[in-house]
């Protein structure tokens, strides 16, 4: 972890939840305004609730969802928070190279993609699919950076004998 970063790790779960639900929030205001320029007003997307039933992932919150459908968006923040919280200060300096970790460890989890369109290197995916990539890195590092601001203002704001 990087300098300061101790401070965090016990807020880095947190810190995951946060990023989980924005990745959620993301997909779904792309996946909605997909559908609506196909002329689809009420968009939803229904799915297997993992417990007999089914759940509208499109318009349920990330804290809503069954567990089976927060996986993927946990995984990804995991990853993310974890490569960002390494090196808070430089991580947006190397954006291109934690984005291509992203995505790799998105096609470890995701064996379904490796023969389809998005199963290639970093390098080579279209450019709106690295700045996919490049959008959860930088979630991640507005998140953490947001919490270590914090940390400091809470820091500064108590006095000598109780830091």
């Amino acid at each position: 972890m990087g300098p300061g970063l101790s401070m965090l790790a016990g807020g880095l779960s947190e810190a995951v939840n946060m990023l989980a639900s924005k990745l959620h929030e993301n997909w779904a205001e792309g996946y909605r305004a997909g559908e609506m320029a196909k002329g689809n007003e009420n968009p939803t997307r229904m799915k297997d609730d993992g417990m007999g039933g089914q759940v509208d992932i499109l318009n349920t919150s990330y804290a809503d969802l069954p567990p089976k459908w927060q996986a993927e968006n946990k995984a990804q923040a995991e990853s993310a928070i974890g490569l960002v919280a390494k090196d808070l200060e430089g991580a947006m300096g190397n954006i291109e190279g934690l984005a291509a970790q992203v995505h790799e460890q998105w096609l470890s989890r995701n064996s379904w993609a490796k023969d389809g369109p998005l199963g290639v290197p970093y390098s080579e995916l279209p450019e709106e699919e690295k700045q996919k990539d490049r959008d959860v890195i930088t979630a991640a590092h507005e998140i953490l950076s947001g919490m270590m601001s914090n940390e400091d203002e809470v820091e500064d704001e108590m006095p000598e004998d109780e830091i």
